[in-house]
């Protein structure tokens, strides 16, 4: 350890550029006067022209300035001066240890970077100090870590925000998806939904179809609709893409659409959902498809032409303050999605309904694009079927229709052509077994909850 006066410290003009929170720089001096100061900020060769330690070297300064006496490797430091090493006397891990304390501190690096740096400077301190050791409680902790790269005592959300998930993301760099996400959050959720596919495909491969009533289907609506029974069921329930483009939304929407929204695919898809929906239900049956408003008119002449009678006016989801900002700086939030609702033959409701459904809002954090919660299918759904109905959703998504169908004793067919989604689906039908059975309470489905959500009146 070397002592410089700090009247003869230079600092590189490049280095003016970055911003210090004078408070965080306050919690850094009073950690280092109550720990003593663990690692001297680094010289160049030079002797006098800083290299890594800024924000040390503020709150060493800070320190001298309020006559606050501190210590470095177990010696006092005498007030005005500088505790600090040179470059050229460092080891490799001494260089390393300096390049990933400045790195970790830098305003100009990227999220991917700066992730890395996070990872590696904490993974260099249990080298160097040992892992903690719950048992013995010794040992470097990730509050640690937080604490020197925060400049204060770090506990919670701080170290699970900043040491813990950037160890995650420097795991999975090497996945593309996961290094092109746009902030460190985004790659957090990439990373997470990876996680649960995954776990959903090794859940699919041990699910027994044969335990359960309803069907899942995996593949191209469009290919497997012809292969299905005439008058097979009761009402179709589903959420087709709406034409709208919805791929290109980006971040106006809460999560990606991975499927072809073209108004060209809508137009051929709503005429093939028209004609097999009619025959694939029964003599009186009830259809319900989610629709873009602007596409109204066009869904309703499709099925109409089809032979179904249509309402004149679309069933509307008052979704709360959920839902998209199409031009924030000039417009309002999109906070309805409209259902067209239809009719074969002499099919009677089972009670009087509005025909605005509110007090189900809509996912303020959905796995997948377009996700719409069980609760709203259920309380569609409860206008029109009976126990032992069969329904049908030839775009299932996650899969809503299946807790709904299971809370009211119907039998549900579900087609989609994402296999994640698949996946998805197989895992939900399992956790309805399993509550079913009694072994497990699955809390979107308690009495009291689904009676309020099934009141028609």
């Amino acid at each position: 350890m070397h002592l410089l006066p700090l009247t003869e410290l230079k600092i590189p003009d490049n280095r003016i550029r970055r911003q210090f929170d004078e408070k965080e720089i306050a919690s850094l001096a009073d950690s280092i006067a109550t720990k003593g100061l663990l690692h001297p900020p680094c010289l160049r060769n030079d002797g006098i022209t800083l290299l890594a330690g800024e924000r040390r070297t503020r709150a060493i300064t800070l320190l001298h300035e309020s006559d606050r006496p501190f210590t470095c490797e177990g010696q006092l430091v005498p007030p005005g001066y500088l505790p600090c090493t040179l470059a050229g006397e460092l080891s490799e891990i001494d260089l390393l240890e300096a390049e990933l304390e400045e790195n970790t501190i830098r305003q100009d690096l990227n999220w991917q970077d700066h992730s890395r740096a996070v990872a590696e400077l904490h993974a260099l301190r249990e080298t160097q100090h040992g892992a903690y050791d719950k048992s013995t409680r010794e040992g470097w902790k990730a509050s640690d870590t937080a604490s020197e790269i925060l400049g204060l005592v770090a506990s919670g959300a701080q170290v699970t925000n900043l040491v813990r998930d950037s160890q995650v993301i420097a795991e999975h760099l090497d996945d593309p998806d996961v290094a092109q996400a746009k902030t460190k959050k985004d790659a957090l959720k990439v990373i997470q939904r990876k996680k649960e596919a995954e776990h959903n495909a090794k859940l699919a491969e041990q699910f027994d179809t044969h335990r359960t009533p309803h069907t899942i289907l995996q593949g191209d609506t469009l290919e497997i609709l012809p292969t299905l029974p005439d008058g097979a069921f009761d009402v179709i329930l589903c959420d087709p893409p709406y034409g709208v483009d919805a791929q290109s939304f980006g971040d106006m929407a809460g999560a990606a659409h991975e499927y072809d929204d073209t108004p060209e695919y809508f137009t051929l898809l709503i005429h093939r959902l028209a004609t097999e929906s009619y025959r694939l239900t029964k003599p009186q049956a009830h259809a319900y498809i989610f629709c873009d408003i602007r596409n109204f008119p066009q869904v309703m002449l499709a099925l109409t032409l089809a032979g179904w009678d249509v309402w004149p006016t679309p069933l509307i989801w008052d979704k709360g303050n959920v839902g998209m900002l199409p031009r924030a700086e000039h417009g309002p939030r999109r906070c309805y999605e409209s259902i067209v609702y239809a009719i074969k033959g002499d099919k009677r409701t089972t009670g009087v309904a509005p025909d605005v459904i509110s007090g189900i809002p809509g996912l303020s954090s959905p796995r997948f694009g377009a996700e719409k919660p069980w609760q709203l299918y259920a309380n569609l759904l409860k206008r029109s079927v009976r126990p032992s109905d069969s329904v049908l959703d030839c775009f299932a998504g996650a899969g809503p229709i299946i807790p709904a169908a299971n809370a009211l004793q119907c039998v549900a067919t579900t087609i989609e052509l994402s296999l994640e989604k698949y996946h998805y689906q197989l895992t939900r039908t399992e956790e309805c077994l399993t509550t079913l059975s009694g072994n497990r309470a699955a809390p979107t489905q308690s009495e009291n909850i689904l009676s309020e959500i099934l009141q028609l009146g």
